[in-house]
């Protein structure tokens, strides 16, 4: 067996050193570029058609309390959201600008990276909207079930502060927690579930402060067309007479939902 001189020795240990610290701090892009790339896929879909049902809980209790919601993005500027008995009776109507949603439609939605950049920053979210130097102690790499996630959060990373998770090969969103309002609890959204080929998640599931599931919305049909004549008719926001008639606990859960996520 040959032997190994103290130059060779030197070189191996400098070798390994440097392997293991490659290893060890492994490139993490800016905050900036993860939302712009993210952003840049699915803002070519300026038509969206979504429907979903929506339950209390993880929708496993029977009976289960739940709507169906018939969400419509046109021309990636104007969001309108039916919440909708098992007739088909329109309960709530919403209509939003995109700017004007909720944190975590505008992460599903917005087409401007830097003017979400800003909103989840304004939610204590350390996010850089600049090209300018990383701070590496505000992101993370970390493995979560199955997949392995970049993680933009203060450090150390608890599960109360705000943050936000995007898949680590795909750059999309997979974790929210943020405040819906000044004075509520913090909500922690999950996203699972995307197509490949369409940037919306087909499952969302919000917990609760103290980890209880709040409500799950499953996706049942998903389409970029959107025909005026198949969506539900009504132009007056809020309640409608049929919603404000309805169970208080299914209204109580409408009231969530939008409020959270809508």
């Amino acid at each position: 067996m040959p032997k190994i001189d103290w130059a060779q020795k030197f070189l191996l240990t400098s070798l390994g050193v440097w392997f293991l610290g490659t290893v060890a701090n492994a490139y993490i892009p800016p905050s900036w570029f993860i939302l712009k790339t993210w952003v840049g896929k699915h803002a070519r879909q300026k038509k969206i058609k979504v429907k979903s049902w929506v339950t209390a809980g993880d929708g496993k209790s029977s009976p289960s309390i739940g709507f169906r919601e018939v969400l419509v993005l046109s021309d990636g500027q104007v969001v309108k959201s039916w919440a909708m008995d098992d007739l088909d009776q329109v309960l709530f109507y919403q209509e939003k600008g995109v700017k004007e949603l909720s944190l975590p439609a505008q992460l599903l939605m917005s087409p401007d990276w830097a003017d979400l950049g800003r909103m989840l920053k304004d939610q204590g979210v350390p996010v850089l909207t600049g090209s300018g130097s990383v701070e590496a102690e505000q992101e993370s790499l970390i493995r979560s079930k199955d997949s392995v996630s970049w993680v933009v959060a203060q450090k150390p990373v608890q599960g109360g502060r705000p943050q936000v998770w995007f898949e680590k090969d795909t750059f999309f969103p997979t974790r929210l927690i943020y405040s819906p309002s000044t004075d509520a609890k913090g909500c922690d959204l999950t996203f699972e579930n995307y197509r490949r080929d369409f940037f919306f998640p087909r499952s969302v599931i919000a917990h609760g402060a103290e980890g209880a599931v709040l409500w799950t919305s499953q996706v049942v049909d998903l389409s970029p067309h959107v025909e005026p004549a198949k969506t539900p008719r009504t132009s007056v926001q809020g309640w409608t007479p049929t919603g404000n008639a309805a169970p208080s606990e299914l209204k109580k859960l409408i009231r969530n939902y939008y409020e959270s996520f809508r």
